[in-house]
């Protein structure tokens, strides 16, 4: 799923929106937390400046909820 919709996505947002690819995947993937995907999978690698970067899921949460309250 990462591959060939979240990294994809990233790249729009982060072009859109001027936000980190960081913030931008982990938005993507609070949007799909409803998924098997998003349910089975504790950490998400996230491409980050060219390097993949292991995040949480509670962070995938955090942000999620800080970028919807900022709003």
């Amino acid at each position: 799923m990462s591959k060939k919709f979240v990294n994809p996505m990233t790249t729009f947002i982060v072009g859109m929106y001027g936000i980190s690819a960081t913030d931008a995947s982990t938005i993507i993937w609070r949007g799909l937390s409803k998924t098997q995907a998003y349910a089975t999978s504790e950490t998400f690698a996230i491409q980050e400046s060219g390097q993949t970067v292991s995040v949480p899921k509670l962070i995938i949460e955090q942000t999620g909820v800080n970028y919807l309250l900022s709003n």
